[in-house]
């Protein structure tokens, strides 16, 4: 039987049979390739030929595994592996039997890209995989897969742009996996053909058709694998013995082939002749291809008119491979003008051949510049090849990925971006692109990455000339260059510049972009080394309101964004976003809690909302407070741990305080204010913050008693609450609740309210000289203690309430009285008093109350005693007893910075003091400096702040003061620098003496 020929033709698609399919497409199908015949072997659409099977249960667990991956049957293959508990090697080894059928399955759909990661990924596993190979057709068609999807677009750019290492690297592991598939279809197909062989027992045996279909696969199996020696071949180093040995080898095996009977003999000399290229014969070569390119009458069937091109082009680069560029010049000189008359006339043909005569002409521009002496020489031989390139990319921008490979070393490396042709410029962002897609664990050229990123960047410059589609790419890359560069921040916030960048974009680009942004905003956040940087957190603001508009709508990040913007004061907006909860959202209840803190922020801090916006918002925030008091406690109630418990009660008291604020401020309805109040210290009872609870709810009664004229109610609410703390903490709790009373009365002034802020601070004045007299007369010793602390809050509360007569008479009288508080509190005897009230170790022990000394400075300010203004505030500014331009506070719940309004006083104060010293003093040197470091130290004061300088209170007086003594600045030059350090001034800045003077 082995004697036994069957005559007959089939068609195969070997990848690069005329290694033209890439460029020239039009032309590769028509000379679809033939399988040999003679050497007792033809090549068919074979049977495949299997043993016989009583089904999947009849098979064992190896043999199951091995099926179920071969039939593609993914779900039953999973479960099996987890049943038999499968060890990792021998998992990855069954899948790549799954991903070897969904390769070579025509119904599979995926990008080139996927394609690409597929067949690496059969490559590494291969050889693992193959004691599953059992079907010999099967394993042939997936071994022409794997040429055609993971060798073919390689193999084309290393015979067409000449041979490189990058290249191949990458495609040597697939051509060897491929080779052993093919060597195990053959070798089983043959054992298959012996053994049905010797079963066959006449010419009528219906196996011998069984064995002569084995041998034809046999046969085609070994034909291919010799073929693809070729590609071995050239994926090895020049200089690699092994290349010359695997070329040989081939060349002897094809050998059988070079005559008319095997059908596929111009096939087999247009290969061969290659293959002696890859060994260097280049002489030899070219003999064989000219038999091919001029046809010899034996060669049958004689070769059609691409395999002729094919011998001509690859002659010519055999010249330029030999050393030979003018040879090569004068052989594609020839080529250029065969191929018009020659070739098929379509378009796609010619267009194909064109651009590979292109490639070759590079080439050969490229050897003459390599080869050059003289610079000039070089120089122009390589402007022209790079012109070249730039002609074909614009007429075959499919092939722009490939030609920028041969474009971009080209280039010098100082090349200025601002003068490169647009298509130059996203050959960078190409060979930028391909570097950063390499796998996570190789590094990636930083270079490389930040010469795309900067090319990327130059096209957007120019992007009313650029094309809105590579100018929407470039867009999209940058964030991925960044990131892979290790700027996981600027990757993210270059992300969310694509989302609002101009032109086309399609949408799954954009989900694209902000995944990605969200991937690595997350990644920053978990981890503590990054979560708080400037970069990170101004990364995710930016997110925020991208991910919730349209058209992501990702309404799961309103209640992170509503609390970023309602910390940092936005509070219109944090209400807008606390309403776009969604309903499913498990923060629902804190959300709608901050929704109403928001509500009564706008109404604490806007002073411009009209009375018709304040009673929108009022009624509002009624509508929330039994919403809320619901959902808290429902939370509360089914909170897991005595943590979470806590915090929905402090939500809850804190819900009532906001409601009793609203009810006396708001609606006038004091009353309503107490009613609400009524449990309030049992609710807020072992609370972490009951202490500032507890007095937030004092003060909130004793203003409803005050706003109902109930002034003893009033007093004996605060007394009653005295009298359960200890001394020290009774101070504390008085000392908040005139705070409070201080803040009220700035939002009086904010809003211009004069009579409400003269109200409150004649309210202030009141309980604070009743808490004097009766800290003073306390049977406690440890109340009576303090009493300086006391009366400080009553010298205070009457200045504040001088300060705000109408009648200048009453005014000036108000402030002496004040000031003879003051001075009274730095008696001796009150001097130790004060000492009583600090820590031994204090170092301030011997050092004079600061609030006394502001209070005398302020007051004598008033009076228009500026030296002992400049006196007393230049030594506490000095001292660094006020602080810095803004101080720490809680409110509702939260920490934050507000403007320090007592030290922006001091200073302002401090600098008139001076100025004014200086005009009455005009021959006085020593106040005519002062002016001067006064002066200086304003303009140091706006480079540092701008325009907010003094803060809300007291910027308009410091801008009435940068008037009248530097007219010249500009505070809209200037920006405030969040990152500077607290602006302390010193006594050379001030004008002041260490002493004071």
């Amino acid at each position: 039987m082995s004697s036994r020929k069957s005559r007959y033709t089939t068609r195969y698609v070997l990848a690069a049979a005329c290694g033209f399919a890439l460029f020239a497409a039009p032309i590769a199908v028509a000379q679809q390739q033939q399988a040999p015949t003679g050497a007792g072997a033809g090549a068919g659409a074979a049977a495949t030929v299997n043993a016989p099977s009583s089904g999947l249960d009849a098979l064992g667990d190896d043999k199951l595994l091995n099926e179920l991956a071969t039939r593609g049957l993914g779900s039953l293959l999973e479960r099996a592996l987890a049943v038999n508990n499968v060890a990792p090697a021998r998992r990855d080894a069954i899948k790549t039997l799954v991903a070897l059928r969904q390769l070579g399955d025509p119904k599979t759909r995926m990008t080139v890209a996927q394609r690409r990661e597929l067949v690496q990924r059969i490559a590494a596993n291969l050889e693992a995989a193959l004691p599953g190979l059992n079907d010999p057709q099967t394993m042939t068609q997936q071994a022409s897969a794997l040429l055609q999807h993971g060798v073919e677009r390689d193999v084309n750019t290393l015979e067409y742009w000449g041979e490189n290492s990058r290249t191949q690297a990458a495609v040597r592991p697939v051509i060897e996996a491929t080779l052993k598939l093919l060597d195990r279809a053959a070798g089983i197909a043959r054992q298959q053909a012996d053994a049905m062989a010797n079963a066959i027992v006449g010419p009528a045996d219906p196996r011998a058709r069984q064995w002569e279909e084995l041998s034809t696969v046999a046969t085609a199996a070994a034909y291919t694998r010799h073929m693809a020696d070729y590609y071995h071949a050239i994926a090895l180093d020049r200089a690699s013995p092994q290349r010359k040995e695997i070329a040989q080898k081939a060349i002897d095996y094809l050998a059988q082939f070079d005559n008319a009977d095997s059908s596929v003999q111009p096939v087999v000399r247009l290969r061969v002749a290659k293959l002696h290229m890859a060994r260097g014969e280049f002489d030899r070569a070219e003999e064989i291809f000219a038999t091919v390119a001029k046809p010899d009458p034996a060669i049958q069937p004689a070769p059609d008119a691409p395999q002729q091109w094919e011998a001509r082009y690859f002659g010519a680069v055999s010249d330029l491979l030999a050393g030979k560029p003018d040879d090569a010049q004068k052989a594609l000189d020839e080529v250029i003008a065969w191929q018009q008359s020659g070739l098929p006339k379509e378009k796609a043909a010619q267009d194909g051949a064109s651009a590979a005569t292109s490639m070759l002409q590079y080439r050969i521009l490229s050897a003459r510049a390599d080869a050059a002496t003289d610079e000039a020489a070089k120089r122009a031989a390589n402007d022209k090849a790079v012109a070249l390139l730039m002609d074909l990319v614009k007429k075959r921008p499919d092939l722009q990925s490939v030609i920028f490979e041969q474009l971009m070393p080209k280039l010098p490396p100082t090349v200025d971006l601002k003068a490169l042709d647009p298509l130059l410029l996203q050959g960078f962002v190409a060979r930028a692109d391909e570097e950063r897609l390499r796998p996570a664990n190789e590094p990636a050229d930083a270079k490389v990455l930040q010469r795309g990123l900067d090319a990327a960047r130059e096209m957007l410059r120019r992007r009313q000339s650029i094309d809105p589609q590579l100018a929407d790419a470039a867009a999209l890359l940058c964030g991925f260059f960044l990131d892979r560069l290790g700027q996981p921040a600027a990757a993210a916030e270059a992300f969310l510049d694509y989302l609002k960048s101009p032109g086309p974009s399609a949408p799954q680009n954009q989900q694209l972009a902000l995944d990605n942004a969200l991937a690595i905003i997350a990644r920053l956040r978990a981890n503590p080394a990054t979560a708080d940087q400037p970069g990170t957190v101004r990364a995710y603001d930016r997110f925020l309101p991208v991910a919730i508009a349209a058209p992501f709508n990702r309404a799961e990040f309103a209640y992170e964004y509503a609390r970023r913007l309602q910390l940092t004061n936005q509070f219109a907006k944090a209400v807008e976003y606390f309403r776009k909860v969604p309903p499913d959202d498990k923060r629902l209840a804190q959300a709608r809690f901050f929704l109403m803190v928001a509500l009564q922020q706008r109404l604490d801090n806007e002073p411009k909302l009209s009375p018709a916006e304040r009673q929108q918002v009022t009624a509002e925030i009624r509508g929330l407070v039994d919403d809320v008091a619901q959902r808290v406690t429902a939370g509360m109630n089914a909170a897991p741990t005595d943590a979470e418990r806590a915090q929905f009660r402090s939500m809850l008291v804190r819900t009532l305080l906001l409601s009793a604020d609203v009810a006396r401020r708001e609606q006038n309805d004091p009353r309503r204010s107490l009613q609400l109040l009524e449990k309030f210290e049992s609710l807020s009872a072992g609370l972490p913050n009951e202490q500032e609870l507890n007095g937030s709810a004092l003060y909130a009664r004793v203003q409803a008693y005050m706003g109902l004229g109930d002034s003893n109610s009033a007093t004996q609410t605060l007394v009653a609450l005295l009298k359960t703390r200890p001394g020290g903490e009774g101070a504390a709790i008085v000392y908040k609740l005139l705070q409070r009373l201080n803040d009220e009365l700035d939002q009086a002034r904010r809003a211009g309210d004069r009579r409400k802020m003269q109200a409150l601070a004649q309210n202030r004045a009141q309980l604070s000289g009743f808490l004097v007299e009766w800290a003073r007369g306390n049977a406690d010793p440890n109340t009576r203690k303090f009493t300086y602390r006391y009366s400080v809050f009553d010298a205070a509360t009457k200045h504040l309430a001088a300060d705000l007569q109408d009648d200048p008479a009453q005014r000036r009288a108000g402030l002496q009285a004040a000031m003879k508080l003051y001075q009274q509190l730095e008696s001796p005897q009150s001097a130790e008093l004060y000492r009583a009230t600090l820590d031994p170790a204090s170092p301030d022990r011997n050092y004079p109350d600061p609030a006394v000394s502001l209070g005398i400075g302020l007051i004598s300010y008033d009076l228009g005693d500026f030296a002992t203004a400049q006196q007393r505030l230049g030594r506490l500014l000095t001292d660094r007893k006020l602080g810095t331009p803004t101080v720490g506070v809680e409110e509702n719940g939260q920490s934050k910075l507000v403007e320090n309004d007592q030290y922006w006083e001091a200073t302002l104060k401090l600098m008139r003091a001076n100025a004014a010293l200086a005009a009455v003093n005009a021959a006085d040197a020593q106040a005519q400096a002062a002016r001067e470091r006064t002066t200086n130290y304003l303009k140091e004061l706006y480079v540092r702040h701008g325009r907010t300088v003094g803060g809300a209170k007291w910027s308009p007086e410091f801008e009435k003061l940068r008037q009248e003594i530097a007219p010249e600045l500009n505070p809209d030059e200037f920006t405030v620098d969040a990152t500077a350090p607290a602006t302390q001034p010193t006594a050379t800045d001030t004008g002041a003496s260490p002493a004071g003077g």
